[in-house]
């Protein structure tokens, strides 16, 4: 697990940021009402007033939980993973620099939110309003570098929401498989032949940690049965869970290549959390069940590339 000054570090680091792109969140309009709207965070009123991409893109990302207060407040205290989430196989996608972080930021933890039911609309909910934001900054970020930073962080905070929903809202399957392929290393959880049990703590469901029961149960609706010592077994469909993060990736990418982060730690966080998603599929990629090169962000070269370990 990641010690928690990276998350102390990644709030501090992406306040800097905002900082110094200029007020990132709460750009500069033409209207006065629509920066009141944007900085008292009646984020509602300000889009129905404000006219700019940039300042729509920021009510959404707003209405989503990324703003400087929910930034400050979070950036000194950890979000809580479940009891015997290392004995079941924690996973990187979920872990502090990932999922769990972004979530924390976003106010939709455990902590947050201790209804599943309430936290998966509100999971949902965020999710909507980042697509909105990327819509607004989309037609700008290649021309300016604020809309591009935020291009960048909202398709990675999507792109963790969304893997939440299609990896973590079904619980945990069976962690029963003693194969070493690497498919088994990603979406098993080795020495356990028992079922985890839908009350452990462990595998809340779309509370940001995901562990690899969770995905192995999204895996098996998604494959019928997933065997991750016989590729065969699968069909073509096993990627579904992943199909939104060709997108999300690719758009991360693109907002990395005209954004200004203003600090390296920024940066390298940035990049976790896309190579933890592309780590996944390089595993499925390399047991036969996805083609890496589907994912241009994670195949050799690629913004995200990683290795399955």
């Amino acid at each position: 697990m990641t010690h928690p000054l990276c998350f102390i570090v990644l709030g501090i680091a992406l306040t800097i940021t905002l900082g110094n792109c200029g007020n990132n969140l709460v750009s500069d309009s033409s209207t006065g009402d629509c920066t009141s709207y944007l900085s008292s965070r009646d984020y509602d009123s300000a889009l129905t007033t404000c006219t700019s991409y940039k300042d729509k893109a920021s009510a959404y990302m707003g209405k989503a939980g990324y703003d400087y207060i929910n930034l400050l407040d979070n950036s000194g205290s950890t979000p809580t993973v479940g009891t015997d989430s290392e004995s079941f196989g924690a996973d990187d996608i979920g872990t502090d620099t990932g999922g769990a972080t972004f979530f924390k930021i976003l106010k939709l933890t455990y902590e947050d939110i201790n209804d599943a039911t309430a936290r998966k609309t509100a999971v949902q909910s965020a999710l909507t309003n980042l697509g909105s934001a990327i819509t607004q900054l989309k037609p700008v970020y290649s021309s300016d570098k604020d809309a591009a930073t935020n291009y960048a962080i909202t398709n990675l905070l999507a792109l963790k929401l969304d893997e939440s929903i299609q990896l973590d809202s079904a619980g945990a399957a069976s962690c029963v498989d003693s194969n070493s392929t690497a498919a088994t290393s990603e979406f098993s959880c080795t020495g356990h032949s028992s079922s985890p049990g839908s009350t452990n703590p462990a595998f809340r469901k779309n509370d940001g940690f995901l562990q690899k029961g969770e995905k192995r149960k999204a895996f098996d609706a998604a494959c019928g049965t997933f065997t991750a010592g016989s590729p065969s077994s699968c069909s073509s469909d096993v990627c579904s869970p992943f199909t939104n993060s060709i997108t999300y990736l690719s758009q991360a990418a693109d907002g990395f290549t005209y954004g200004s982060f203003g600090s390296s730690s920024v940066s390298s966080l940035m990049n976790t959390a896309g190579q933890a998603t592309c780590q996944a599929i390089k595993c499925l990629s390399e047991a036969g069940l996805c083609d890496i090169n589907n994912y241009s962000a994670c195949k050799s070269g690629g913004k995200f590339e990683a290795s399955c370990s």
